[in-house]
């Protein structure tokens, strides 16, 4: 086996075309134009969308081959990034990088193939992007290129798989946990020329199995996945179907059905195209989608918000990046060309890349060292977010939430269903549970286009609780108690809860009224109080004696302001 050829061309091509011109039977233009992150990328041959600095957006990693190098690029405003910041130096031949968090500490760490140097390497994320540590794996390897993380024996963690075209192998690294990995293990030694791994659950048992291609090989095989980690023989599953060089292995359902299907794209037949699983390993059809020169990578996934996968794709041999529409149960549209100026283009990413609740396109190309973006320009479909306000009250109160196409959509709160008082397509008003506990909240929008989730976007301040039966003259203590783990709230209680702790804060001023004008008490909770008992005023006014009242307690604090209330109806005096 040889490895594949990777040098530039000294005879590139001069751009034919600019931007995003629509080819024969595209619907809409989907993309603005490219807009370059760098162009000293040294044979760009890869790019991965993560948020590796924690901050809440998606920042770029990129695999240099001719650099021999790793680096990522900050994310510094919606869509725009920063210079590239070195992982990884002298890395013979860095070719593909894939993210996850390896060593389970909460941040995203780097694992990436050194095709000359027949070395596979993960990069410890520490400090967040600002240090990274390098780990080697041992193995016997020869011209290692893909790689995927997946977790393939069930155990909770991302194992790593790779392919190495030099000794026709797929081999594993089990992950034992706290950023260890076992030694190599050869799951096949015998797919000729392999170059392509991905992980997917073909035959739909609930484990992950593992499609493989070769460099030169025509087809595809299926290493099936007994549940254990265990990977049976290799059987060839595209019987009767001719695919060569397969660079790009994705498993996604094209067609709707329920089941994965596979989309290739593969250089040495020119071809994009998706094999619809009908059930029975051996029995898939191949579909193209377009014939592209030298197809090398492809991603799918609902980019126009329609309910089906489109795809997009980047073809080295005449350095374009194209979108492809699915007009429904796997049928294409003519492909949307995204730029005809990504010289040797190599790869293609998605994710949202300016935080405006769309998918954007990301791309790296060999031979002009780029990595370059493209933004989704159409509109979005799917609720979106841009902000969230309110009183955050304990019994009710509004919450204001600011975003686009909101009409029409169901809300939740940590799953609970949420009321909607008033609704228009940038703004809904929502009534706040009463029976939300106090700390961080999350926010779930679902429309028929799909579901926008936004971690902690609600911070429930504490409230007091009031007993349900009061009376003037009757002792009430007033505790801070653990509403939730982890998170504290003010709570009324004729009871001391176990063990409470104080709330992290200077000091809660409270306040407890009767109709909104008597003042029965108040006072101040010091950051060291756990309870305290107030006494309710035992002399009534005559005029309230049978009357049905309303009593309520508030709090604030000084730096965050009105903190919410709770109000209970109940009759004082008998």
């Amino acid at each position: 086996m040889t490895s594949p050829s990777t040098s530039k061309s000294s005879s590139t091509a001069l751009a034919l075309l600019l931007g995003c011109g629509l080819a024969a039977g595209a619907q809409a233009q989907t993309f603005g134009p490219e807009t370059l992150v760098t162009t000293s990328a040294n044979g760009a041959n890869c790019v991965v969308p993560a948020d590796l600095d924690g901050d809440g957006d998606l920042d770029l990693v990129s695999a240099e081959f001719e650099g021999d190098r790793i680096s990522w690029f900050p994310q510094i405003a919606p869509g725009e990034f920063g210079p590239g910041q070195t992982v990884g130096a002298g890395i013979d031949g860095a070719w593909h990088v894939a993210v996850a968090d390896l060593d389970g500490d909460g941040d995203l760490d780097i694992a990436a193939t050194a095709t000359y140097a027949n070395d596979v390497l993960w990069f410890e994320n520490d400090s967040a992007g600002a240090n990274w540590v390098e780990h080697e794996l041992l193995c016997s390897l020869v011209f290692p290129g893909g790689l995927v993380l997946m977790d393939l024996d069930s155990d909770g963690d991302d194992d790593l798989l790779v392919a190495s075209n030099g000794d026709d192998k797929i081999s594993m690294f089990e992950n034992l946990g706290d950023g260890a990995f076992g030694d190599q293990q050869v799951v096949s030694a015998n797919i000729a020329g392999a170059w392509t791994v991905a992980g997917m659950d073909i035959d739909g048992d609930g484990d992950k199995d593992l499609v493989v291609s070769g460099w030169q090989d025509e087809g595809l095989c299926v290493l099936l996945n007994d549940g254990t980690g265990q990977l049976q023989i290799p059987v060839a599953i595209l019987i009767g179907t001719t695919i060569k060089g397969s660079s790009s292995l994705k498993g996604v359902d094209m067609d709707g059905d329920g089941d994965l299907d596979i989309l290739s794209a593969s250089r040495h037949d020119d071809t994009l195209a998706w094999f619809e699983n009908h059930g029975l390993l051996g029995t898939m059809t191949q579909h193209v989608i377009a014939t592209l020169k030298d197809a090398y990578h492809a991603e799918a996934t609902d980019i126009d918000g329609d309910g089906d996968l489109d795809v997009v794709a980047a073809a080295a041999g005449q350095s374009t990046i194209t979108f492809h529409e699915n007009l429904g149960g796997g049928n294409f549209a003519g492909e949307t060309i995204l730029s005809s100026y990504t010289i040797g283009a190599r790869y293609v990413a998605l994710g949202d890349l300016d935080n405006d609740g769309d998918l954007d396109l990301a791309s790296a190309s060999f031979q002009d060292d780029s990595i370059s973006t493209f933004k989704n320009i159409l509109p979005v479909k799917k609720a979106g977010f841009t902000s969230v306000d309110g009183m955050h009250c304990l019994d009710s109160g509004i919450v204001r939430l600011s975003g686009v196409n909101l009409l029409n959509t169901t809300v939740t709160i940590d799953g609970r269903s949420v009321g909607v008082a008033s609704a228009t397509d940038t703004q809904l008003d929502l009534m706040l549970q009463p029976d939300v506990p106090g700390g961080p909240r999350t926010l779930e929008l679902t429309n028929g286009y799909g579901t926008t989730i936004w971690e902690n976007a609600i911070l429930r301040y504490p409230a007091l609780y009031l007993p349900e039966k009061l009376k003037l003259g009757m002792p009430v203590k007033i505790l801070i108690s653990n509403g939730d783990e982890g998170l504290f709230s003010l709570g009324w209680s004729t009871q001391k809860y176990a063990s409470p702790t104080p709330f992290p804060a200077a000091g809660w001023f409270y306040g407890l009224e009767l109709n909104g004008i008597f003042p029965l008490a108040s006072g101040v909770f010091g950051p060291a109080t756990t309870a305290m008992s107030i006494v309710l005023p035992g002399t009534p006014s005559p005029s309230l004696v049978g009357i049905p009242l309303h009593l309520q307690a508030l709090t604030t604090q000084t730096n965050l302001g009105y903190a919410g209330f709770t109000a209970t109806r109940t009759t004082m005096f008998e």
